[in-house]
């Protein structure tokens, strides 16, 4: 009678800690699918959450935290907007091997990261800047799902983006003066206008990058630009836990 109300007692401190602890561990990683003639990326800005955190939304003028990474890359607005949202965790995916010690994803880079999420931070938003251009990025104005409301993980998602879901931020004319990361020409104009989707961005081709480059957009065009990985990673903590509980009740079992 001892030895089975310690089994089930123990049984069930391992279920509470477990729970307690109980957390999906995602792999995150945001890959330039850019050839070597194409578009830069800045750094990835990503906030998970619980679906109350916004970067934009289609048809409304941008925040000045959207312009500030859509016009020069700069993610520390959208920093600032996630942390006074409170609910949830971000994170800078950047490529510390970029050009000249910049961390921007080169064509061909990706960026990697592993996050436990919980309820609080199953939804996905994210946005990195197209470089050189005025203010296009890539980003998402719905929020991907990443765990369902009781946290189950809903699977493995690749998400692939052309230069067909492009953003135009609205903020800048797309004359390409004043565009940061390429050799300066002129200044930028604004434009005050609203965030939209799709870009003509044909008056890039042959533009010099900061890099030693030129864009060749007849080369990317049609190709795919960016893509977005997101996979379950196994939890060896979870297992090594029911295995300790289990060799205690063996133990238990020997006296």
């Amino acid at each position: 009678m001892n030895t089975l109300k310690f089994v089930l007692g123990l049984a069930l401190s391992c279920f509470a800690i477990n729970h307690a602890n109980a957390q999906q561990q995602v792999q995150v990683s945001f890959e330039n699918l850019q050839p070597s003639d194409g578009f830069y990326l800045t750094p990835v800005f990503a906030g998970f959450h619980d679906g109350s955190f916004d970067i934009f939304d289609a048809g409304s003028a941008a925040s000045s935290s959207l312009e500030a990474i859509a016009e020069d890359g700069i993610v520390g607005g959208l920093q600032a907007d996630f942390t006074a949202n409170g609910v949830g965790q971000q994170s800078v995916f950047a490529n510390a091997a970029g050009f000249a010690g910049a961390p921007v994803l080169d064509p061909s880079e990706v960026a990697t990261q592993v996050f436990g999420l919980d309820t609080d931070s199953r939804f996905l938003n994210f946005a990195t800047m197209l470089i050189p251009t005025n203010d296009s990025f890539f980003g998402n104005d719905n929020a991907i799902e990443i765990l369902d409301a009781l946290g189950n993980f809903t699977g493995n998602q690749t998400i692939e983006l052309s230069f067909a879901d492009i953003w135009d931020a609205g903020t800048e004319v797309n004359d390409t003066l004043g565009i940061p990361f390429s050799p300066p020409v002129g200044a930028s104009t604004d434009e005050g206008g609203v965030v939209t989707q799709g870009q003509n961005l044909a008056n890039l081709a042959g533009i010099a990058t900061a890099a030693g480059t030129n864009i060749n957009f007849a080369a990317a065009a049609n190709s795919p630009a960016l893509r977005l990985t997101i996979t379950a990673v196994p939890e060896p903590s979870s297992l090594a836990l029911f295995a300790a509980c289990g060799l205690a009740v063996v133990a238990r079992r020997r006296r």
